[in-house]
């Protein structure tokens, strides 16, 4: 497990009275793991819907279903 998707999973455990949040950073790599360790704890309690506005970022490229990420 990276560090950053460890950081989002203790960050997202703390987010509980949030409906909504964007994650945004810098390096794609680690903004996406942030953001996926913080889906991935806020999912334990609800329904979570993870958008990649950057289009970018690998990490997420093994998630999407079909040919048309949109």
């Amino acid at each position: 497990m990276s560090r950053w998707l460890a950081e989002g999973r203790v960050l997202g455990k703390s987010l509980r009275r949030f409906h909504a949040i964007v994650v945004a950073g810098s390096d794609l790599e680690a903004t996406a793991e942030v953001a996926l360790g913080i889906a991935e704890a806020q999912s334990n309690e609800r329904k979570v819907i993870l958008g990649d506005l950057m289009a970018n970022a690998a990490r997420f490229g093994p998630l999407v279903g079909d040919e048309d990420p949109h």
